[in-house]
């Protein structure tokens, strides 16, 4: 397993490139490409640190990206906006990434997870 750090910016347009996006910051929006991909999981995190949300992905930099291209509802819009960094850690395999999710989302609680959770 290996593990990154970005800060979560940007927006894809459907050429590749990244264009800025209303609902996240812009600094990085080079790291965005960055994101391997591979299976894992990503953790949405505010500017303290907190983790506000973990995902699993079979490809960490196309699940990304679909959080940004996507219309999101009012409880993703207030967490991407509140995201100032993305973690991830990469697997060996999808369901490696099942069990890291879920072990992470119990030990960690993030909020948005919780939340989801309880609707």
């Amino acid at each position: 397993m290996s593990t990154g750090v970005y800060t979560l910016i940007g927006g894809p347009s459907g050429d590749g490139s990244l264009e800025s996006s209303s609902m996240v910051h812009q600094q990085v929006e080079d790291r965005i490409r960055e994101l391997p991909d591979r299976a894992g999981i990503y953790v949405f995190r505010d500017g303290k640190k907190r983790a506000l949300n973990v995902g699993k992905a079979k490809s960490l930099r196309k699940r990304v990206v679909h959080y940004l291209r996507e219309p999101q509802d009012e409880r993703l819009q207030r967490m991407l906006a509140e995201a100032r960094d993305l973690e991830y850690l990469v697997a060996d395999s999808e369901a490696e990434a099942l069990a890291l999710e879920n072990n992470w989302i119990k030990s960690k609680q993030p909020r948005y997870n919780v939340l989801l959770r309880s609707q």
